[in-house]
C-alpha cells in the first residue's frame, strides 16, 4: 500500500509514519513545497531492493557475456596457458 502526505503531517505524525513503514511494510511518500519528496519504506523493504538492484546488474553483466561468446568475442586459453602468463 502507498501512503502520501506532506511534511508537516509527517513530521507532526512521526511515530505514525515510521510504524506505517516498518510494521505495516507500507511505502510513505513524505512531499516537499520544493518537489524533493522522499520515500520512507522498511529495512526489509529496501534490503529486498538492493538485492534486486544487484541481481538485476549480474543478469546485465551475464547477457553482455553470452552476447560476447555467441558473437566469438572470446579467448580459448589452456590451464597451461594461463599459469605461463603468471610466470
Amino acid at each position: 500500500m502507498l501512503a502520501v502526505i506532506n511534511y508537516s503531517n509527517a513530521r507532526d505524525n512521526l511515530a505514525e509514519v515510521f510504524r506505517k513503514a516498518a510494521v505495516k511494510s507500507e511505502t510513505v511518500v513524505v512531499t516537499c513545497e520544493n518537489e524533493q519528496n522522499v520515500v520512507i519504506i522498511s529495512l526489509e523493504k529496501y534490503n529486498f531492493l538492493e538485492k534486486a538492484a544487484a541481481n538485476a546488474e549480474c543478469l546485465r553483466m551475464l547477457d553482455k557475456s553470452v552476447k560476447e561468446l555467441e558473437s566469438g568475442g572470446f579467448v580459448v586459453r589452456s590451464m597451461a596457458e594461463l599459469e605461463a602468463c603468471e610466470s
